[in-house]
């Protein structure tokens, strides 16, 4: 019976399932490997052939011998030398069978190594399935996605028909708008040229440095005090201190009487210093009169400054456009009438010493007047033309703390007299203070400085005053009336 032989694999390479849609990959196909694979195959088939086709004939041949031992059973003997040597091919035959069916097995050897490397390549043609698979997955999920937005581009397509429509509708808009705009641009510039020429007419503004205004507000009283001090620190004539006519004027003036001024008809220091403070006092409220003004284009008292005030609480920039207006007005009749209030302060303030001091000394101190009176002037000026509204009052202070104490020449400081009974009578402001107006609110910006009748030349004074007061020529004597009556007075208290 022949031995079984392996099944061959087919002449033509292997085909995969139609039912699959698949077929192998080209590239695949011509791996030299899977060549080589398949030409050992087909080299086993041929060897199979030719073992069955010498296994065919081996069985004829000992079939031969059979039927020859059969019909020459006689020839046993001759033909054993035969059947040796046909025994002997028979064992040479299976020897080369035997060769073959070795180099056959490792010919199976050889396709079964062939066959894992076929296993190994299906497995990764699957996972190649399988990415292609999940390629195919991710194309169906960008379709969606390209069909969502083919959507969204439809939507803005339609969108941007409507804007488009109205970007139409803006651009007619914008046409109108820039004639009107065209229009109003005329009528601004028109209006332009008139406020040009209308601001024209003003003088404009100085913007003013605060700290520096301050500084010079201060320095003009302190020279204002050094300066007139110069004059009346000389000693009066004599003949004057005992003429009591002479001193009504002073004496008799409205702060005086006021704030009962001790004014002693005398050479001392204190009835200097007291002159000394009469004196500023009247010569500072004839500046804030005359000089400390918006404009000096009205009479004596201009009646716009209580205007210009109250308008600068409610509209700072209109009371400035009408300062600035009113400022502009007739520059040399404003030069003119300042020249003449200048005159007016130092005549107003000289008629009151006219009588006291000499010729010699009454021009050195209309001369001094005039210099104070002059350099007030320049320093109201840049004021008068600041952007801000700028006023000076004698209003009393509303605490310690906007007031200043007056201090007399040669007096670095000022200590109140001790055995002097406090006095209810208001001081004597010499110097005003000065503030800004910001609507309803006065930004203070110097104190006012007064003297107070505790003050120690102030005492002075008055004692000296009393002193010099006539005596009675009648001797005072009490009465036993006035004794009984005070008699029961003390005896009902007690």
């Amino acid at each position: 019976m022949a031995p079984a032989i392996l099944q061959p694999f087919t002449s033509s390479p292997p085909q995969t399932s139609a039912q699959n849609g698949d077929s192998y990959d080209s590239q695949t196909a011509q791996d030299p490997k899977f060549l080589a694979g398949y030409q050992a195959a087909s080299r086993i088939k041929q060897l199979e052939e030719q073992i069955a086709d010498l296994w065919k004939e081996m069985q004829l041949k000992i079939e031969k011998n059979r039927i020859a031992i059969d019909e020459v059973v006689d020839r046993r003997n001759e033909e054993k030398e035969a059947h040796k040597r046909t025994k002997e091919m028979v064992q040479s035959l299976e020897k080369a069978i035997k060769k073959e069916k070795n180099a056959f097995d490792g010919q199976k050897e050889e396709i079964k190594s062939l066959q894992s490397e076929a296993k190994s390549l299906q497995s990764r043609y699957s996972e190649e399935r399988g990415r292609v698979a999940s390629a195919w997955s991710e194309i169906d999920d960008l379709k969606q996605k390209i069909t969502s937005r083919e959507s969204t581009i439809t939507e803005l397509k339609s969108a941007g028909s409507q804007l488009k429509e109205r970007y139409a509708a803006s651009k007619d808009r914008i046409r109108e708008l820039r004639a009107e705009s065209s229009d109003l641009n005329q009528l601004l510039t028109d209006n332009t040229t008139r406020l040009s020429k209308l601001e024209g007419f003003a003088t404009g503004f100085i913007e003013l440095d605060e700290d520096h205004l301050i500084d010079e507000y201060a320095l003009l009283w302190e020279y204002a005090r050094n300066e007139i001090y110069l004059q009346l620190e000389i000693d009066l004539d004599s003949k004057v201190l005992g003429d009591s006519s002479a001193w009504e004027e002073l004496r008799n003036c409205d702060l005086a009487i006021q704030h009962r001024i001790p004014l002693p008809s005398s050479n001392s220091l204190a009835a200097k210093q007291m002159r000394l403070a009469i004196i500023l006092a009247i010569l500072a409220r004839e500046i804030d009169r005359y000089i400390f003004q918006p404009t000096y284009s009205a009479g004596e008292d201009c009646p716009s400054r209580k205007s210009l005030a109250n308008l600068a609480a409610v509209n700072a920039e209109k009371e400035a456009f009408c300062r600035s207006m009113l400022f502009s007005l007739d520059p040399e009749s404003q030069s003119k009438s300042c020249q003449w209030r200048i005159r007016r302060i130092v005549q107003n303030v000289s008629s009151y010493l006219c009588v006291l001091l000499s010729d010699e000394q009454h021009d050195r101190f209309c001369q001094s007047l005039q210099n104070v009176v002059q350099k007030a002037v320049e320093i109201w000026h840049p004021i008068q033309r600041a952007r801000r509204k700028y006023e000076s009052d004698f209003e009393p202070a509303d605490s310690d703390d906007e007031t200043m104490t007056f201090v007399f020449p040669g007096l670095e400081s000022v200590e109140t007299a001790s055995n002097v009974q406090p006095q209810h009578q208001s001081p004597l402001i010499i110097f005003p203070h000065i503030y800004a107006i910001e609507g309803n609110k006065k930004i203070l910006y110097t104190p006012t400085c007064q003297l107070s009748s505790m003050h120690p030349q102030w005492v002075a004074a008055e004692q000296e005053m009393r002193q010099d007061a006539p005596s009675s020529t009648f001797e005072r004597v009490v009465s036993a009336r006035l004794r009984k009556f005070v008699g029961r007075r003390s005896t009902s208290n007690h």
